[in-house]
């Protein structure tokens, strides 16, 4: 499990991409992530992909049409709120 206190393991991955995994894990939708964040729907996938390359595990699986956190997933998204609402101005 990640802890949002062990530096080591922050480190590990680009914390550039916390913000829009944050918002794909409220949307649970690339096109709706990438309207809220100006990006494009494309970028928006790159970006959750490279993030779960980085951790190494998938993030989220599709049922259907749905999209689905994995339970990494589910503790990453709460990581980035967690970063978001330490860093807020």
């Amino acid at each position: 499990m990640m802890n949002p206190d062990d530096l080591s393991e922050l480190m590990s991955f680009d914390l550039d991409l916390l913000p829009v995994f944050a918002v794909f894990a409220s949307t649970r939708s690339f096109t709706e992530t990438g309207r809220r964040c100006g990006l494009t729907q494309p970028a928006v996938h790159g970006q959750v992909k490279r993030l779960a390359t980085q951790i190494g595990d998938p993030l989220y699986t599709r049922r259907g049409r749905e999209l689905v956190l994995t339970p990494r997933g589910e503790e990453l998204a709460a990581l980035a709120r967690d970063v978001q609402r330490r860093t807020q101005v």
